[in-house]
Order: structure tokens, then C-alpha cells, then sequence
């Protein structure tokens, strides 16, 4: 909160505003660097709960578009447990769209977006990419349809011009 306003990185502000589906789709395709295409469904605060007897998760925003997922939080303070949260997020997500008796294939590519106020991984970096890859050959991606992204609005100034760099600029300024 920032002179009494609540800042886009504030809960609930930064719900409220990812709810309007041209933000939504402005920001997600400012991330990512590519059209989503048409949005099938946005969810604030959408909640995941796998089994009665396992942690659930409640995504900042949730949405589908064009037969893809996108899990986008906003991380206004540290985490150590960020590598962990991320697959816990992952799993559920994909526990919750593939239903009995579907195929693997049948899981959609999904994405899951950090966007941290601060810079989690020490890179000094403005964002950070991961997918998987074999170790022994790191040409070989392992081809899984999954995404993580992990902003660290911190060092927007880092970022090449454009709606990437201002995105992140206003995550780290407000305006």
C-alpha cells in the first residue's frame, strides 16, 4: 500500500484488476511475449482442493484461453518455499483438469507466472524461464507442455523496452 492506495501488487487490487479479461490478456501476453488468444474463463482467488485429506491451493488468478491454462500470482513478499509451491501448483492444476479415464495427452499446456516484487533467486534478473530439460543432454526438452515464469519486478530496468519492461516497472513503482 503506497499513501493510502492499495498498489497492483496488493491483495485484493491486483485480483480485482487481472478480472478484467483486457488487462488480463494485456498482461499474460506482455509475460509471455506472445497472443493467448480468446480467454475461456478468469477466476480470482480460484481454490483447488485435490482431496479431503490433501492442501489445497488457491490461485491469485486463474484462466484458460485457447485450450491453455495460466496460473498468475503476485508475490509481494519473499517465499523460500517458491521451487516446492511452484510443483505443488503444477500437480494440482493438473490433477484437477485431467479426469478419470482421460489420456495424458488430453492435459493442456499450462503456465505458471510469479510476478515477485523482489528478486527471489538472487539473479539480479527480470524474469526466469523454466522448462525441463535432460541433464546428461540438454538439448533433449522434455516435452511436457508445462511453463514457469518467475518476474522479479526489482530489476525491471533490466528488461527490454516495451510492455514487459512497463509491466514490471509499475509492479515495482506503482504508476
Amino acid at each position: 500500500m503506497k499513501d493510502g492506495m492499495l498498489a497492483f501488487s496488493d491483495y485484493p487490487m491486483f485480483g480485482r484488476v487481472m478480472a478484467d479479461e483486457a488487462i488480463c490478456k494485456r498482461v499474460v501476453e506482455a509475460i509471455l511475449g506472445e497472443e493467448i488468444g480468446h480467454i475461456e474463463v478468469i477466476n480470482a482467488e480460484q481454490a483447488i482442493e485435490p482431496a479431503l485429506s490433501s492442501k489445497g491451493i488457491r490461485m491469485d488468478v486463474f484462466l484458460k484461453a485457447s485450450g491453455k491454462m495460466y496460473d498468475i500470482e503476485m508475490q509481494a513478499y519473499g517465499r523460500k518455499d517458491l521451487w516446492r509451491r511452484l510443483r505443488y501448483y503444477q500437480a494440482s492444476m493438473d490433477v484437477a483438469y485431467l479426469r478419470k479415464g482421460s489420456n495424458y495427452e488430453d492435459l493442456p499446456e499450462s503456465y505458471i507466472i510469479f510476478i515477485c516484487t523482489d528478486d527471489p533467486l538472487s539473479l539480479g534478473i527480470p524474469v526466469a524461464t523454466f522448462v525441463k530439460r535432460c541433464c546428461q543432454a540438454p538439448q533433449l526438452l522434455v516435452n511436457d507442455g508445462t511453463c514457469w515464469k518467475i518476474l522479479n519486478a526489482a530489476h525491471w530496468e533490466d528488461a527490454p523496452f516495451g510492455e514487459l519492461r512497463d509491466l514490471l516497472r509499475y509492479t515495482a513503482q506503482g504508476g
